[in-house]
């Protein structure tokens, strides 16, 4: 679980960086009509989730240190696991449309 919320981390600073040499660099910004509003908008909403994510894992992470969670309590393991997994999928999602998508357009 420390690998996942270090690779959380390392996400959202990769999507800091990706932001800062659109802006900079190329000057995209979310400006530049529907496209830039849906890739800022989508990729940002998507990034708040990731970090979320990263901080409900490290709760968990932290209360399974403690030995909070045994074979009949688990249920915000089983949470956190499947919130993770939805926002993975999301991901995948947002990859197909907004970068693989957009490079057919």
């Amino acid at each position: 679980m420390g690998v996942t919320i270090l690779f959380a981390v390392v996400f959202l600073g990769g999507q800091a960086l990706e932001y800062f040499e659109f802006i900079e660099g190329s000057s995209f910004t979310w400006q530049e009509g529907i496209y830039g509003s849906a890739f800022f908008g989508l990729t940002g909403l998507h990034g708040l989730h990731v970090g979320l994510g990263a901080v409900i894992l490290g709760f968990v992470l932290i209360r399974g240190l403690y030995g909070h969670y045994s074979a009949d309590r688990h249920l915000s393991v089983s949470t956190a696991s499947m919130y993770w997994h939805f926002v993975d999928a999301v991901w995948i999602f947002l990859v197909v449309v907004l970068y693989v998508g957009a490079g057919a357009a």
